[in-house]
């Protein structure tokens, strides 16, 4: 004979379960397989508080701030939620505030302003050359001269037609590989002077 024969609950299979008797917390005696089991009427009673419990969190009464339909374990309404933290959490008050200047993924420069009927964050090329120069005529670009759009100096800014933009915008790169084309050609052309061990230099 099998030692799994023998012993129904070592093997393959978990064998009969066998129901022992067991005390409850309320001193009861019941038989149940699982030590941690409680009697019928204690099941039954924390059947009941749960489903209490969770009908009172899902139960509604009136926002006190508009008086629609809230959640009644919840302090007002999601619409009141919503500008509540639209007021509260912008500008300062919000915890990713970063001083309301933000270098964009483009390279430009963006600064957070309270324009009405624009978006909060502005481009900052535009607003210095638009507090020199007034606003810019409709269709106008603000070009930046050497083509590092993080430079808002307003000696490096431009206000241009959209047609000249496109035209010019070659121009600072241009000048740019020029530049960098003479700086090779005066290294390559400078001697390299090395020293050696005994400390002469040599060309």
């Amino acid at each position: 004979m099998s030692n799994n024969a023998r012993n129904p609950g070592i093997g393959r299979g978990r064998g009969e379960r066998i129901k022992r008797p067991r005390i409850c917390e309320c001193g009861a005696a019941f038989e149940a397989i699982r030590s941690d089991s409680r009697c019928p009427a204690c099941t039954r009673l924390r059947r009941l508080a749960t489903y209490k419990s969770h009908h009172e969190r899902r139960s509604h009464d009136k926002c006190p701030g508009c008086g629609e339909r809230k959640l009644k374990v919840a302090k007002q309404c999601r619409t009141c939620t919503g500008q509540w933290r639209s007021i509260s959490q912008a500008g300062e008050g919000n915890p990713n505030w970063k001083g309301g200047r933000c270098l964009a993924k483009d390279g430009y420069v963006r600064i957070r302003t309270s324009r009405p009927g624009k978006h909060p964050y502005q481009l900052e090329h535009i607003l210095v050359w638009e507090a020199a120069n007034g606003p810019a005529p409709k269709g106008w670009h603000i070009h930046h001269l050497n083509g590092i759009r993080h430079d808002n100096r307003l000696e490096n800014l431009l206000g241009i037609s959209k047609s000249d933009h496109h035209k010019n915008h070659h121009v600072p790169w241009e000048n740019r590989i020029r530049e960098l084309e003479a700086q090779l050609n005066a290294r390559e052309q400078s001697p390299i002077t090395t020293s050696d061990p005994c400390g002469r230099d040599r060309e």
